[in-house]
């Protein structure tokens, strides 16, 4: 009885101590992440493989083959993963990303140089690898590995002593509250966007003041509110289907909103070109702090949300194929010939995978309404592209993939010029001419030996109908020009469907299978 008892309490003790270490265990990572980050992406990898949608699509089994064509670019030996970065908060852009992540394996620094081809290096004790476009790969601890990108050896090596050398400065609490929920709750995926101090507090109360949304539930002080904004969550759970849930934090309560909750977050997301179509669809609340806008999400959906941060953390894991170092030994009878994979046929299957994911989703991206709503994910997608991994690719398919990153951003130049257009045709409403005045009122002013009466400012307008008629001619010409540019760019993009299909066919023909 009395070893029964010992039993038991060992396996509580046991139970206790690894509950605390898995509570702990996203916070330890996140604190070798560069301190300035004010965005994270959090994955519970293998929560994600074990969930009901993950088994049944086989999730594992697709990492394995081709971690870089999948939504999130993470090895396919992660079990955990915090990707960072700091993003410019007006154009979304990151000016750094970086990852760090837990594996199930452990290779070593000449392993991942090997299938990257990269150039081996050190900080101090730490070992490291640099692989294309400026990343640099760290080896903190046994499975525990970090990425940068883009930086200089200078800059890396700041990072790596700044998580290194005691004390550690944690990242915004913010930032660690999203962390730490990832370990607690039963969501897999978390982003998290820190905006405390982001925007003039000027700036906010004015676009308050101009809001129709908010004008038409007078009495909220939605200005005082909308300054303490804290940040954005985005979770994401998964199950027999995808649940998405957006979370805008304030400082102060946010039960006023309640009326105006969806159509406010709703105006928020279009203004920042974050909108998706099923948010139409999704349920809004107002509790506690938070407005919230939740319901089911798309695979496209979910793949243009995480497409914020495009760092290639596969790099680090991704088994690549080498090339034979030797022939192959002559077959006999008992041991008949083993064709080896090409190298080349396996990455660029990867690569043109992971490409044409983009292209096809770019096709739902090609309304007149959405097209300048499209540019942030177009953007995302011409950067992800960009950054995939180009070991062992056709070089005929690499210049392939520059020549539609090229072509997504060339479509966001056209919608930056579709913005512009549309803010001149605003700026020619009104009347042409303005006067301004001073009326006397009923009140008087009286200093010593004086008496002045009050004058108020009027302002009258005049239409000068010839003006006008100009004016409404170059809206028209600028109307013209818009639809013209929308449907340049509408083909611009289906154009890339048929490239893609050329694209496949020859190096269908030139290596002899398929490539889809």
């Amino acid at each position: 009885m009395r070893n029964c008892l010992m039993f038991a309490a060992l396996v509580a003790v046991l139970a206790i101590e690894a509950s605390a270490a898995r509570g702990q265990s996203m916070a330890d990572l996140s604190n070798y992440l560069p301190r300035d980050a004010n965005a994270v992406l959090v994955v519970d990898a293998l929560a994600l493989y074990e969930s009901s949608l993950g088994r049944a699509e086989n999730w594992r089994e697709k990492y394995l083959d081709a971690s870089e064509s999948t939504t999130l670019m993470m090895p396919p030996s992660a079990n955990q993963m915090i990707m960072a970065a700091r993003l410019d908060v007006d154009t979304l852009t990151a000016d750094w990303e970086a990852a760090v992540m837990r594996l199930s394996d452990d290779p070593t620094i000449a392993e991942i140089a090997e299938r990257r081809g990269g150039t081996v290096d050190r900080f101090g004790e730490v070992e490291a690898v640099w692989l294309a476009g400026k990343t640099c790969v760290v080896k903190f601890a046994p499975n525990t590995f970090g990425i940068l990108t883009p930086t200089t050896r200078q800059q890396a090596a700041r990072w790596v002593a700044q998580v290194t050398s005691p004390p550690a400065f944690p990242l915004s609490p913010y930032l660690q509250q999203t962390i730490s929920a990832v370990d607690t709750d039963r969501t897999q995926i978390f982003l998290a966007v820190d905006l405390v101090n982001a925007l003039p507090e000027a700036l906010v109360r004015t676009a308050a003041a101009q809001s129709e949304i908010l004008a038409a539930a007078p009495g909220i002080q939605a200005a005082t509110l909308l300054t303490g904004l804290q940040g954005v969550r985005f979770g994401v759970h998964v199950d027999e289907q995808l649940q998405g849930e957006l979370q805008i934090d304030f400082a102060g309560d946010t039960q006023p909103l309640a009326p105006v909750a969806k159509p406010l977050m709703l105006g928020i997301l279009s203004e920042a070109g974050a909108m998706l179509p099923e948010f139409d669809q999704w349920q809004a609340t107002a509790q506690g702090n938070s407005l919230t806008l939740s319901g089911q999400l798309s695979p496209e959906g979910l793949r243009r949300v995480l497409s914020l941060l495009a760092i290639d953390a596969s790099a680090i894991g991704q088994p690549q194929v080498p090339p034979p170092a030797e022939p192959p030994a002559e077959p006999s009878e008992t041991q008949p010939a083993r064709e080896e994979p090409n190298p080349t046929v396996v990455a660029s299957q990867r690569y043109f995978r992971a490409v044409g994911d983009y292209i096809e989703d770019a096709q739902r991206l090609d309304r007149a309404d959405s097209l300048r709503q499209s540019v942030l994910w177009l953007q995302n997608y011409a950067r992800r592209i960009q950054n995939l991994n180009t070991r062992y690719v056709d070089p005929d398919l690499v210049q392939y993939g520059q020549y539609v990153s090229q072509t997504f951003r060339n479509v966001i130049n056209q919608a930056y010029g579709i913005a512009d257009k549309q803010a001149a045709i605003q700026a020619l409403e009104g009347p042409s001419t303005v006067e301004q005045g001073l009326l006397p009122t009923g009140r008087t002013v009286t200093v010593p030996g004086y008496r002045f009466y009050e004058y108020a400012p009027y302002y009258t307008a005049y239409s000068n109908q010839q003006q006008q008629q100009q004016a409404a001619q170059e809206q028209q010409k600028l109307r013209d020009q818009i639809y013209a540019q929308v449907e340049q760019a509408r083909q611009t993009l289906n154009q890339l469907v048929a490239d893609h299909e050329s694209v496949r066919s020859k190096l269908s023909q030139r290596y002899g299978v398929q490539f889809r």
